[in-house]
């Protein structure tokens, strides 16, 4: 009896589907051991996963060190929770790996078989087989099944739910039908974000499906718990349900942070750079769409490792096919469920960072793209055979469709299979990347450094698993607070870390120096790892250093005081709580001119401050006081033109500078209301604005002035 239920088992779609990607999951999995000397992952922010899967299974709610409070840089709940069981086995170290591993071969398994039931509604068994090979042998998930990543997670809740919602439409699903597609609805979003998309079409399957919305559905209403009689107020309730699975997370962001958009937007998202507006979203967005459809989806330079040059052809031609086939069939809700899921593909143009890591947020909707595409081959049969008619022969159209078709289906998995070899060469070798710089420089801290340290790190994730030591985020992703100094600019990192001080940074810094983009914090060099054989880093060598403070504060006040001044005001360029105090207006602004200028005084002094540098023009509020003189610092190199509301105030006379800056003076007639100041160079030329203060006159109303001394801290006074 056993047996013959293991033989049962075994002669099953689902064991094929796991048999088959087992063997494509053994050749990666063989090649990356080889390559990298044992179990390794490709993508640094893998090891981001594993170290809130660590920190899930040792009881802590999505913090990221020992010690730390909940952080919202999770972009995924359920991959981390999938992958904490590990821990509780005693696995540790690489070992973990192997797990995902595991996960990832049944999540491909899992997506062969659901693609291959999506497509099976629509253009029939051939093209559902041709669908499952095209899966199988596609590079991309050849890659992300064993990176590490929920790519695979999310390309099987899209792919499950538009077949879940199809079947919903066309009242076939059969008993459960409903729990299931209220579930996945629910659960879609804790994969990723983009699973919301799920959610939407399961509200919409559920509402077409409960008030019986003519023109979509074919068949009868489904059997079970769908026939049975229910209230308006109860269906509407059913129909609304999977929309809360978009809003889980937010919530907790809110309850536990209190915010609900995440770190990792704030970093990545478009709509969250500080630097533009809703005509910089659209230009932004749009740049990205033009660059899916000339390039991401053509197989060009940025995707060849993955998609044979002009998919996008063939992704049209059957986007069009599948919507006339679905026509035809009467199974228009479901080609409008696939339709809507390659749709979702643009949704990624919203992301800032739409081009890293292989390009890996496109590829979860690629079931969706080879399902319509495999009606192109379909709809060309039916068309030359009956000519588009309902009535003609089917005898001729099974026999010209049973040749012509598969030809042309198993073309296409045979023309994704032959990228195979090469994505397999390139996953090994990214592998072997990470393992020789992140993995090897956070085994090194382990070993090296003291138990207390804390380390300052740009890529998060190796380093912080194998180091075991709390880590200091400088993009801000498992650090709360530090993404919006990231996505800022350097100058308001050193700013923040100004207001943070020195105990509460980073004692040491493993981090590529470019991305750190703040020389002045960084040390004395203690170790590095160079990988130059590589194409998946941030750079070809990360460097450990001690961190260094001695510059902190060290700009806050002018080289020359007036003399007798009380201070009254100040706007730190760069610096956002000041700036923000001030309505300071950073249009104009990119991250990449915002960052930390060092001047050295002719005594021999070097002081550091942060600034915007090729502004046009600075603007900001200053509120009700008396006559004051107004000291500028600036990079400039003619003189400056300085307006108060609608008036031009004299020319500021240049008092003091450094190898980095001047600094003028400016006396300012006194105001009881709040008025706007305009400073910009003569001609319309751009300048490096870093500093503003504000003193009150001496009793003679003129402008003396002394050695300026540190005022402590004089930026906390706003």
């Amino acid at each position: 009896m056993l047996s013959r239920r293991i033989s049962r088992a075994l002669s099953t779609p689902a064991a094929w589907a796991v048999l088959a990607a087992g063997v494509i999951g053994l050749w990666v999995t063989v090649r990356i051991c080889a390559r990298a000397g044992g179990p390794a992952l490709p993508l640094d922010d893998a090891f981001i996963h594993l170290q809130y899967a660590r920190r899930l299974s040792e009881g802590s709610w999505f913090s990221y060190v020992p010690g730390g409070s909940y952080t919202t840089g999770a972009t995924s709940w359920l991959w981390p929770m999938a992958l904490a069981p590990t821990f509780w086995l005693g696995l540790d170290g690489a070992e973990p790996i192997w797990a995902c591993w595991l996960l990832g071969c049944v999540l491909h398994a899992g997506t062969m078989l659901e693609a291959a039931r999506l497509s099976r509604g629509l253009a029939g068994d051939v093209a559902a087989w041709a669908v499952a090979a095209a899966c199988l042998v596609f590079p991309a998930f050849a890659w992300f099944a064993y990176s590490g990543m929920e790519t695979m997670a999310l390309a099987y809740v899209l792919v499950l739910g538009a077949r879940l919602a199809s079947d919903c439409i066309e009242g076939n699903g059969g008993r459960g039908a409903t729990r299931k597609l209220l579930a996945v609805g629910l659960l879609a979003p804790l994969v990723r974000p983009e699973g919301a998309i799920v959610s939407v079409l399961a509200s919409i399957a559920l509402g077409v499906s409960m008030f019986s919305v003519s023109g979509l559905r074919s068949g009868s209403s489904a059997p079970g718990e769908a026939k049975r009689s229910r209230s308006f107020g109860a269906k509407l309730l059913m129909v609304l349900s999977p929309l809360l699975g978009p809003c889980l997370i937010p919530m907790s962001h809110r309850l536990f942070a209190g915010h609900a958009v995440s770190s990792t937007a704030e970093v990545k998202w478009l709509f969250a750079d500080p630097y533009l507006d809703a005509a910089g979203v659209y230009g932004a967005t749009w740049a990205n769409v033009e660059l899916m459809f000339s390039d991401l989806l053509r197989g060009g330079i940025w995707t060849n490792r993955f998609l044979p040059e002009g998919f996008l052809w063939l992704l049209l031609l059957g986007l069009l096919s599948m919507l006339w086939l679905g026509w035809r069939t009467r199974r228009l809700g479901r080609a409008l469920v696939i339709f809507a899921v390659v749709a979702g593909t643009l949704g990624v143009c919203t992301y800032e960072t739409l081009l890293w890591n292989r390009v890996r947020y496109i590829w979860p909707f690629a079931p969706a793209w080879f399902v319509a595409a495999s009606c192109f081959p379909v709809a060309l049969a039916r068309l030359l055979v009956t000519g588009g008619r309902r009535q003609a022969s089917v005898g001729r159209y099974r026999v010209v469709a049973g040749i012509f078709s598969p030809i042309l289906l198993w073309g296409g998995a045979a023309w994704l299979a032959m990228k195979l070899p090469s994505a397999i060469d390139d996953v090994a070798q990214s592998a072997r990347a990470i393992e020789l710089q992140q993995v090897k420089l956070g085994r090194w801290a382990e070993q090296h450094l003291p138990p207390n340290a804390r380390v300052g790190v740009n890529d998060t994730g190796a380093i912080a698993y194998f180091s075991r030591r709390p880590t200091f985020d400088v993009v801000g992703l498992t650090t709360e607070g530090e993404a919006r100094h990231w996505a800022a600019g350097a100058g308001s990192r050193f700013e923040h870390y100004e207001r943070l001080g020195a105990r509460h940074l980073p004692t040491h810094f493993i981090v590529y120096p470019n991305w750190m983009a703040i020389p002045q914090l960084l040390g004395a060099e203690i170790s590095r790892a160079t990988v130059v054989d590589q194409s998946i880093l941030g750079g070809p060598t990360m460097i450990a250093y001690e961190a260094v403070y001695d510059r902190l504060g060290s700009g806050q006040s002018p080289l020359h005081v007036p003399r007798g001044a009380r201070l009254l005001a100040e706007l730190d360029v760069a610096d956002l709580v000041s700036e923000a105090h001030h309505d300071y207006a950073v249009t104009g602004s990119r991250s990449r001119d915002n960052r930390p200028i060092s001047g050295t005084t002719k005594d021999g002094r070097t002081m550091v401050d942060g600034g915007r540098r090729r502004r046009l023009e600075d603007r900001f509020t200053l509120g009700p006081q008396g006559a004051s003189i107004m000291v500028i610092r600036a990079a400039v190199s003619a003189p400056l033109e300085v307006w108060s509301d609608e008036s031009r105030q004299d020319e500021p006379q240049l008092r003091g500078e450094t190898s980095g800056w001047q600094e003028f003076e400016l006396a300012l007639p006194g105001s009881q209301e709040e008025r706007t100041l305009r400073v910009r160079r003569a001609g319309g030329q751009r300048f490096t604005a870093l500093h503003y203060w504000w003193y009150a006159a001496t009793s003679s109303g003129k402008a003396g002035s002394e050695n300026g001394q540190p005022l402590g801290p004089a930026k906390m006074a706003n």
